[in-house]
């Protein structure tokens, strides 16, 4: 109940209004209203702090090899991952993690948006697992002129294509280096390569491939020295693969890691599914 002051002022509480003096002004404000959700919106609620956890872990690790990272490619990756989780049929909503959903809406990610690779790379490469678990990659023959660009500087620009593979299995809460293949993009006609990753991804584990392009100049002084050019620094998610879990991986611990397997930091995936619990998405 609001009652009257001395001054004439209503203080306390008349219906939905609340009476009080602020600053020496009589304000008025509304009654706040309690929310129920209901247990739909707290699913999604719950599936987007773990979608966007995910794809936080993802791009730390991704961060270690390519510098060249926008600032909207945490919202890029984090759209990714929502759309991976949205198309997974395989388990059911609020129990299911990026190893139960497609992970096709992570191909082509661009992890710079100032160079798109199909603008500066005209050429498709190609990317497969093979049946032991190992990645083959391919890009075919070209002119250097004709499909690739470089910056216009009077300078002698070289180019430097990289692969890169890492690995990421997040129930045990690790991610891997599977390593990387630089190749020179020089000459009047680039050959074509056909490489074999002969490293096995762990089994269980997620796999995402990608491909960058690093310009660079010689300086007969300091030698190589990188340009870093944000109109010319593209990198984009080639491969996008799901290793099936064995037996044997299935009963070792969450935390038997092996020497070259880091921790996914910040990662809180398992403990969310395990609590089902919204509040802990951030």
């Amino acid at each position: 109940m609001a009652i009257q002051d001395k001054n004439g002022f209503l203080k306390g509480k008349k219906g939905d209004s609340i009476y009080r003096m602020l600053n020496n002004k009589a304000t008025v404000s509304q009654k706040p209203v309690q929310v129920h959700q209901v247990a739909n919106s707290k699913i999604t609620a719950f599936e987007f702090g773990l979608c966007s956890n995910t794809a936080r872990c993802i791009r730390l690790a991704f961060s270690i090899f390519h510098i060249g990272l926008d600032g909207g490619f945490c919202n890029r990756l984090n759209t990714a991952v929502r759309s991976a989780f949205m198309s997974g049929k395989n388990a059911e909503r609020g129990t299911r993690d990026l190893h139960d959903v497609d992970l096709s809406p992570l191909f082509q990610v661009q992890f710079n948006q100032y160079a798109p690779m199909d603008k500066i790379l005209k050429i498709k490469p190609t990317v497969w697992l093979e049946d032991n678990d190992t990645v083959s990659f391919s890009l075919a023959s070209f002119s250097v002129a004709k499909h690739l660009s470089f910056p216009k500087l009077n300078l002698h620009v070289n180019c430097t294509l990289r692969v890169t593979l890492c690995a990421f299995h997040f129930r045990k809460e690790f991610y891997q280096n599977m390593g990387f293949r630089d190749i020179e993009l020089s000459g009047s006609v680039f050959p074509g390569v056909k490489w074999n990753f002969d490293e096995c991804v762990p089994a269980g584990s997620i796999l995402l491939v990608c491909m960058s392009l690093h310009y660079f100049i010689v300086d007969p002084a300091i030698g190589k020295k990188d340009l870093g050019l944000k109109e010319f620094s593209p990198a984009e998610i080639i491969g996008a693969f799901s290793i099936p879990a064995d037996e044997k991986e299935k009963l070792e611990s969450i935390k038997n890691w092996d020497d070259n397997q880091l921790p996914l930091e910040g990662y809180k995936g398992n403990m969310l599914l395990r609590n089902s619990d919204p509040s802990w998405a951030y």
